[in-house]
């Protein structure tokens, strides 16, 4: 996620709302909580790769297991295959590490393990546009509903849908003064977010919004 009235993201680009992407797009796929199988070959390479994530549980991937104080998540597909267990662990956490500079206006660096461009370059020119010393306070609640891998080795990618709620974020200045934009920082937001396996890793790529304020959870 990223702030508004900063950066905004168009197509596959990042975009940063007082503290998240809100802008609409339309064009996005449809989101849908049944899983598409994977290619059995798809699963080998990724599971030959060097990390936990490829081999994780259903268990490791349990809302509870993946949630935060203030990023809560309130439910993933079930039946994820490893591969899909992989991507999701690597969104997850580049979700919980963006969410976590525009709550505390600290962190940008940490952005490099989990974005590469041209998502990083955007999560940088939001955070450098922050007001100093703005912070925003509440929690995210996020739902999972389809995680997608749309190409083979070695050009591995997927796709994660997922619906935000954003409605107990506040944002406040430095002085502790409520500067909060409902339009931009609040409110129901379904995101689509691009992620690539580069590294032995899953890193955001992209994002865009499929809707505001019609998802549920």
């Amino acid at each position: 996620m990223i702030p508004v009235g900063r950066v905004v993201r168009g197509g596959w680009g990042v975009l940063l709302v007082g503290c998240l992407v809100l802008a609409a797009c339309s064009g996005s796929p449809e989101s849908s909580t049944t899983v598409p199988p994977l290619d059995p070959s798809t699963t080998q390479a990724v599971t030959q790769e060097p990390t936990s994530s490829a081999s994780a549980s259903p268990t490791d991937l349990s809302p509870q297991g993946l949630s935060t104080d203030r990023y809560v998540v309130v439910s993933v597909p079930p039946g994820l295959d490893a591969a899909q267990r992989s991507a999701l662990e690597g969104y997850v956490a580049y979700d919980q590490v963006t969410w976590d500079i525009w709550f505390t206006g600290t962190g940008v660096e940490k952005a490099d393990a989990v974005a590469t461009e041209p998502s990083l370059s955007r999560i940088r020119k939001s955070y450098a546009a922050l007001q100093p010393g703005s912070a925003v306070s509440g929690t995210v609640r996020v739902a999972v509903t389809n995680v997608f891998i749309s190409s083979q080795p070695p050009n591995l990618t997927a796709e994660i849908t997922t619906c935000a709620d954003q409605n107990g974020l506040t944002e406040h200045d430095a002085d502790g003064n409520d500067i909060t934009n409902p339009d931009t920082l609040q409110g129901m937001r379904e995101m689509v977010t691009k992620m690539v396996y580069t590294d032995g890793t899953w890193k955001a790529a992209g994002q865009r919004t499929k809707s505001k304020n019609e998802c549920t959870i």
